[in-house]
Order: structure tokens, then sequence, then C-alpha cells
């Protein structure tokens, strides 16, 4: 009973693998490449993409002899029960790869991991910022650091720094903080408001965004970054 009820070896084996390298999504019915993070289509899946994914399965013919037939993988793994499934994507820091509600996690981790230091620089770039109100300077501090602090939290709101000369510091505010996010970090100019760009691909699995020298006037006599 468990011979018969165990899976072939070659089969397992091969199965697993493609496990390895890609995860069916329910929703929307694609392939996603776990190395790449490339989504793909089923049947582009099947028919080129991992086509020459192949395995060899050994069975006993009507005769009772052994025959060899090379099997294709992918389109073997799709009607596979136990494949990699995942319901939907969902960007949580707060979660493993996998949720509990069996959803798959692009989050892929902080680049750091937080050490005791020196942060001297950060705070003498921010007294010189925020030197002029210092209610401010903490307000900034601490929306900076609630994100990294509470994982998946959303502040639903932003911060503009602004100012007549250019080259005081501002957008080094936002280089500092997104080169925390590692990945989930992204950069955009004025002309992604002004229409020339419709594509919003710089949102995409992002978790923190600079607008750098976004003036919001066609004089550009104000220089500012909104966080």
């Amino acid at each position: 009973e468990l011979l018969e009820k165990t899976e072939l070896y070659a089969v397992g084996r091969e199965l697993h693998r493609m496990n390895a390298e890609v995860v069916y999504i329910e929703d929307p019915g694609i392939i996603y490449i776990r190395s790449s993070g490339q989504p793909i289509k089923p049947s582009d899946f099947t028919a080129h993409r991992y086509a020459n994914w192949k395995y060899t399965l050994q069975h006993i013919d009507g005769k009772g002899l052994p025959r060899m037939e090379v099997r294709r993988t992918a389109p073997d793994w799709l009607q596979w029960e136990h494949r990699a499934v995942a319901t939907r994507f969902v960007l949580d820091p707060s979660e493993d790869e996998i949720t509990p509600a069996r959803e798959l996690n692009l989050w892929r981790g902080w680049p750091y991991e937080p050490l005791k230091g020196n942060v001297a620089p950060w705070e003498q770039l921010l007294n010189y910022l925020f030197r002029t109100d210092p209610k401010v300077r903490k307000y900034f501090e601490q929306w900076a650091a609630y994100p990294i602090q509470h994982p998946g939290v959303k502040l639903h709101s932003a911060v503009a720094v602004w100012g007549i000369y250019k080259g005081t510091g501002k957008s080094l505010l936002g280089y500092t903080l997104g080169d925390l996010y590692g990945a989930a970090f992204s950069e955009i100019d004025e002309s992604y408001f002004d229409g020339a760009r419709t594509f919003n691909a710089w949102a995409k699995e992002k978790h923190f965004v600079l607008g750098d020298e976004i003036s919001g006037t066609s004089s550009g006599t104000v220089s500012g970054s909104a966080l």
C-alpha cells in the first residue's frame, strides 16, 4: 500500500525542483518566477519559457516490459496537486514569504541589520535643515522612523521639504532613508506629475518614494523634494 501511494522518485524530484523555481498565483492566474520576480502567463510558461524542462519516466507497458518516456515538466507541474500555489500578491514587511492567508509576499527584507553606531552626520543634517523649527525636526524624524520601527504600517502622509536654494541637502534626506529601504525605494521627478509619463511602474513593490526637484511652477524658482 505504501509503494502504491508513494510518488515516483523521478517525478517527485523534478516537480519539487519546479516548485523551487516558480509559484502559481490564483489571482490573477499567472506563474511567478521566484528568482527574477517576473510574472508570465501559463501558456507562455508551458509553450516556450520552460518548454526545455524535461525528465525521463520509466513505466511498465502492457506486455510487462520497462519503457522510458520523456515527459515535459511544465505541463505536468501545472496539473500536479502539490504545486506551489499562492492566492495573490502582497507586499508586507511584517510577514514571511508565504503569509498565513497563503499569499505570496514580495517583500525581500531590509538591506541592513540595525547596529549601534555614530549618527552624528545624520543629526548634523537634520539640525541644519530644520534649524528654525525644532518641533518640525522632531516630527520629521519620528515620521521617518515609524515605518521602520513598525514594518507594514502606512502613514497616509507625505513630507515636502522645500527651499529657495539648491544643494542644501534636501534630497540627501530622501537618499539616506531610501538606502535603508533597498529595493523598496524609488525616485521620481517632476515629469511624473505633468502628464509626460503615464505609467506607474515606479510604485511597484515600493515602500518609500522620493520626488526630487519638484517645483510645481513653470518658473522653477522653488526647489523641493517630496518624501
